[in-house]
């Protein structure tokens, strides 16, 4: 059951650090590249026009080329045609623009620059400027489609964690219960016993046990037969559970007898209980039984008890009840 939960753990974490990366970042990487290659691309045009109207422009009148407004954007269109998606300004050396293809681009915008020289001398600058919004909106659109993926691994490792947490919950219901009663077995109940014993030490506090056995129980099922024999310790199990308080614990030990662990009770306070519980039995109508009675042993912890200490004065109480003529509740101080 460890190696379920840590399997369960594994996989959690794994899915959660496939949806981190789905999430966050392959969107980022998506746009880091995008946006590494809408750069480059435009550097690489941005430089070959400033080349090109360096050599067919600027150097052919190097001294009223800033005039040639004209020739300037026709050397543009021509080159590359009518683009939205991306606007050219040229600066003279003033940095006063000389022309803007003006094209309305949307935030964010990203610039790239570049001198334009004449024999050494800056005589203006190219800029090209670009929109890398339409790329945002396509992150952004991955990031939705990675949230709904990741949602949706995220719900199918949950699947098989769910059946593997069902399991080890039918897993150990079955190790823990009394398949006929439904109530606690010897392994389940030793258990309890167990962290009952550490938090009396702890807390310098108290606790009894009641062991149960019902009377002639042998009889009743050769008389009667064992399927009847079977509801009668089902149906008393359920009448023990009726009539304890929620704290306390019942078992099954094997064959006809059970224990009670009553937490925060003395010995005669359990006593008071058993002696209830007695009576309610001893006139408890079950079946077509005339009478059904059980004995009982009471235990209360006493420091420096063991489990198999306090265990074996409970059975020798109860012992002593059958010996005096059953029907009763004994105590070992």
């Amino acid at each position: 059951m460890a190696n379920n939960k840590r399997l369960s753990h594994i996989v959690n974490r794994l899915s959660i650090t496939i949806v981190l990366i789905m999430v966050i970042i392959v969107p980022l990487s998506y746009f880091y590249m995008g946006e590494r290659y809408l750069h480059g691309r435009y550097e690489m045009e941005g430089k070959y026009l400033s080349e090109q109207l360096m050599t067919k422009v600027i150097s052919l009148r190097p001294d009223t080329w800033e005039y040639e407004e004209e020739r300037i954007s026709e050397f543009i269109f021509h080159s590359y045609g009518e683009k939205s998606d991306r606007n050219y300004t040229i600066f003279d050396s003033q940095n006063d623009i000389i022309l803007n293809s003006d094209y309305s681009l949307s935030q964010p915008i990203k610039h790239i620059s570049y001198p334009l020289s004449d024999s050494g001398i800056r005589v203006g600058t190219f800029k090209l400027s670009y929109s890398v919004k339409p790329l945002l909106q396509e992150s952004l659109i991955i990031l939705l489609f990675s949230m709904a993926a990741g949602l949706l691994i995220v719900l199918l490792s949950r699947i098989p964690i769910r059946e593997l947490q069902k399991t080890e919950q039918q897993l150990n219901y079955l190790a823990t219960t009394d398949p006929l009663t439904g109530q606690k077995n010897r392994r389940a109940i030793m258990d309890e016993l167990k962290l009952e014993l550490e938090r009396t030490k702890r807390y310098n506090s108290i606790f009894s046990i009641i062991m149960y056995d019902i009377d002639h129980f042998k009889q009743i099922n050769d008389t009667f037969g064992h399927d009847v024999g079977d509801e009668v310790l089902i149906e008393l199990s359920k009448l023990f559970r009726r009539k304890v308080r929620p704290m306390d614990k019942i078992s099954r030990l094997g064959g006809e007898e059970f224990l009670i662990l009553v937490p925060e009770t003395s010995a005669a306070n359990a006593f008071e209980m058993a002696e209830h519980l007695r009576i309610i039995i001893s006139e408890y109508q079950l079946f077509k039984i005339p009478q059904m009675t059980i004995s009982a042993g009471i235990a209360q912890y006493q420091v420096g008890d063991t489990i198999n200490d306090l265990l074996k004065r409970a059975d020798i109480a109860l012992y002593e009840a059958k010996q005096n003529g059953r029907n009763q509740v004994a105590f070992n101080s």
